[in-house]
């Protein structure tokens, strides 16, 4: 027992410590990244920038005034309503460049409908609106969703 080599026992202890070291140094590198992501989750500015990428739309009423834009205008060059005495009764979409699938409409009212799309020419899509139920008088306002 007297004879310890004391030169093995540091070199030892040094890789150990290094080891140690190296180890935590990762665990703290993945604790601070995981809080970085955590944070930027958090932030609602960030997850809106998200969405108007991946999930483009926009919402208009039954003039074509856009309400709400997220991120769908930039592929949308212009909205047109055509309204009958009372309710719309066609919604047309003209695009700078072909979308080959049609966007959804989706009537945001209580109203009762059906809407129907078809191409027109090479970049509009057109939506017929043929409506079931509907309250009078009351101001209509439609989603468009892109389809990426």
């Amino acid at each position: 027992m007297d004879n310890i080599n004391w030169s093995d026992f540091y070199l030892i202890l040094k890789i150990s410590v290094a080891i140690i070291t190296v180890v935590t140094s990762i665990f703290g590198l993945i604790k601070f990244i995981d809080s970085r992501v955590a944070k930027k989750l958090e932030d609602p500015a960030f997850i809106s920038s998200i969405v108007e990428k991946l999930h483009p739309y926009a919402i208009f009423n039954e003039k074509g005034n856009l309400l709400v834009d997220k991120g769908a205008m930039q592929f949308i060059e212009k909205i047109t309503v055509l309204n009958s005495d009372e309710t719309p009764t066609k919604i047309t979409l003209e695009f700078e460049k072909h979308m080959p699938v049609a966007p959804i409409i989706q009537n945001l009212d209580a109203d009762s409908c059906t809407i129907q799309e078809k191409r027109e020419g090479n970049y509009n899509w057109v939506y017929d609106i043929d409506y079931h139920m509907y309250t009078p008088e009351a101001e209509r306002k439609f989603k468009v969703e892109i389809v990426t």
